[in-house]
């Protein structure tokens, strides 16, 4: 076949080809243009026109004001769906201990939040951070606070540790705990200092067995109501004498 006629029948091939898989492709192009439009669509249209949070005042406040920023900025159904919502309340707000989100599709919002509860303060550095039940530090101190919790200096490993020691001095001496000013952590050996010139030197093994043995012997009668400077790192011999006010 000459060149010219063969290059007209290439021709003549590729525009029905051409044809047929514009044919095939557009509805199918069609219908996903269509359900991304209406997605889109959807997910603009479903905002949040009206919400609350409740929880105690002071959590309530501060998530209130968090759900307001965020849906100043972000107010669609993929953003204020449940579970995302309620991580980034987690996030902006750390003394949040959970939340629990129910969206309706009629543009409302329900929200209960839960506080943290802080059981100690933490030394890092120059920054104090509150402590939870769960030894996780979860933020700083503001400027001018100061709760009346126990300070603990110490790496953030030995926390856990230094929680259930004042868990241990709850249950045993419970008048004693709101005394413990501070909290240390030393080689082999805690030291609690505590109000009226107190002192106590607890070993590193067993620590909890000696804190308890403590609690028995100064919940006796005849020592229940004086402050001693007790120091009970000796498996052997412990050593016990009377504070002097002011003298640590």
């Amino acid at each position: 076949m000459p060149r010219p006629n063969r290059k007209r029948a290439q021709k003549q091939v590729r525009k029905p080809v051409l044809m047929s898989l514009l044919r095939r492709a557009f509805p199918p192009l069609l219908l996903l243009l269509l359900l991304g439009g209406g997605a889109w669509w959807l997910n603009d249209s479903l905002r949040i026109q009206q919400w609350k949070v409740e929880g105690e005042d002071k959590i309530q406040a501060l998530a209130e004001d968090a759900v307001g920023r965020y849906l100043a900025e972000q107010n669609d159904l993929w953003h204020t769906w449940p579970s995302r919502l309620r991580q980034r309340l987690l996030d902006e707000v750390p003394d949040l201990a959970d939340a629990q989100v129910q969206r309706n599709m009629n543009g409302t919002l329900l929200i209960q939040v839960k506080a943290r509860r802080a059981v100690a303060l933490w030394q890092k550095e120059d920054q104090v951070w509150l402590v939870d039940e769960h030894a996780m530090p979860y933020r700083p101190l503001h400027k001018g606070e100061w709760p009346d919790f126990p300070l603990l200096r110490m790496d953030r490993t030995h926390l856990t540790q230094a929680l259930a020691l004042l868990q241990v001095i709850h249950r045993g001496m419970p008048e004693r705990l709101e005394h413990i000013s501070e909290m240390h952590y030393r080689k082999e050996s805690w030291k609690l200092i505590l109000s009226g010139g107190e002192l106590w030197m607890l070993p590193d093994r067993n620590a909890e067995q000696a804190v308890m043995r403590v609690a028995y012997i100064l919940g006796q009668p005849r020592w229940k109501h004086r402050r001693f400077r007790v120091d009970a790192r000796d498996d052997k011999r412990w050593y016990l004498r009377m504070a002097r006010q002011g003298v640590i």
